[in-house]
């Protein structure tokens, strides 16, 4: 999809902005003779078609940082997340982000599953059970005019 990029409303093929991608050189990616040289010459191509991703030294960001720690995040709508997950990102001191789209029946309608089913009372509940194994959780609600 990063190749081709995405059709908009007219039908063009576009460069999606959103979500940003960042490509981190590091030493097992930046020469030929490394396990994930081809990663990088995926990157690579993609770059001279689409512009993105964008490139970060892992050495350099590094440098740079005065805590030495590298921060990941991830934004999930929780519906599949387990608890081998949940202990995986604790260890990894990974943050885990979500969003509820303003009450349930906005929710419902705006991120239903497959089947038409709402996804609501799902991602509560998936809340309320993963909450208490990260340390750090975020949640954004989302609300509009029609809501109310």
């Amino acid at each position: 999809q990063r190749m081709q990029g995405t059709k908009n409303e007219k039908g063009a093929w576009i460069t999606p902005a959103f979500p940003k991608l960042l490509y981190v050189l590091e030493p097992d990616n930046i020469s030929e003779d490394k396990p994930y040289w081809y990663l990088t010459e995926l990157a690579a191509k993609c770059t001279a078609k689409r512009m993105v991703p964008d490139y970060i030294s892992e050495k350099i960001m590094l440098e740079n940082k005065k805590d030495k720690n590298i921060n990941y995040s991830i934004v999930s709508n929780l519906l599949l997340m387990t608890d081998e997950m949940i202990t995986f990102f604790k260890e990894h001191n990974i943050s885990v982000s979500t969003s509820l789209d303003g009450g349930q029946i906005v929710h419902d309608y705006n991120r239903p599953m497959k089947s038409g089913q709402g996804t609501f009372e799902k991602v509560v509940n998936q809340i309320k059970k993963n909450k208490v194994g990260l340390e750090e959780y975020y949640i954004e609600i989302m609300s509009n005019k029609e809501e109310y």
